[in-house]
């Protein structure tokens, strides 16, 4: 990541040390945190559930990690691309989203809104309405996101303020969690197997996730 930037350019000009450096720090502090989060949940979920693991094993089985293209992980590794939306969409790690009206504004034909008014989005509900996702709303399957996902699934934020980091997100994700797995076997360890979500900044587990992992 450091040399990409180092050789990035437009026209003649390069990356000054100092934006190099911003850059360096968006990605550590931005994209540290909220990656880490999800790829934890995401193998909580499946250490808890042996026939999704199975059938991750089965798809990185099938290829050579070591020399995987990553410009499309949706496309090259498909189920545990869907593990991995599904681990985001029961546990978004971001939990709520903000707008600024900029005009006056009507929502839904009864909610009046004036220019400059915040509006507080929760994408935790919106992750776990029945309405939207069906009566199975809390349950984890991945099969869900096989032929994508309604527009209200949003854990990137939407529109022109989407946010930047999302494909890299994607990419850093889904690869460990298919390393992880083709790699160790998964089981859910601790005292207390079922974490307790807190919500900051981010949605996290209180006493982190304990996981018991064997070399396959």
């Amino acid at each position: 990541m450091l040399k990409a930037l180092q050789d990035a350019h437009e026209g003649d000009r390069k990356m000054s040390k100092a934006e190099v450096t911003d850059e360096i720090l968006s990605l550590l502090i931005a994209g540290h945190e909220t990656t880490g989060y999800t790829t934890s949940w995401a193998l909580y979920e499946v250490a808890r559930h042996p026939e999704v693991q199975e059938k991750i094993l089965a798809e990185t089985s099938a290829v050579d990690l070591d020399t995987l293209p990553l410009t499309n992980v949706q496309s090259l590794l498909p189920y545990t691309w869907m593990v991995w939306q599904e681990a985001l969409r029961l546990h978004p790690t971001v939990t709520i989203h903000y707008r600024q009206a900029e005009v006056d504004t009507t929502l839904g034909g009864k909610y009046k809104l004036p220019a400059g008014s915040i509006v507080t989005i929760s994408q935790l509900m919106l992750a776990h309405s029945e309405e939207i996702w069906g009566p199975d709303a809390m349950s984890f399957s991945p099969e869900r996101m096989e032929k994508g996902y309604p527009e209200m699934h949003m854990p990137f934020g939407f529109g022109g303020r989407t946010c930047i980091g999302k494909r890299l997100a994607y990419v850093e994700g889904v690869y460990l969690l298919a390393f992880l797995v083709k790699n160790f076997k998964l089981r859910v360890g601790g005292e207390d197997p079922v974490p307790t979500p807190r919500v900051t900044i981010t949605m996290h587990s209180c006493e982190g996730i304990h996981l018991l992992m064997s070399k396959r």
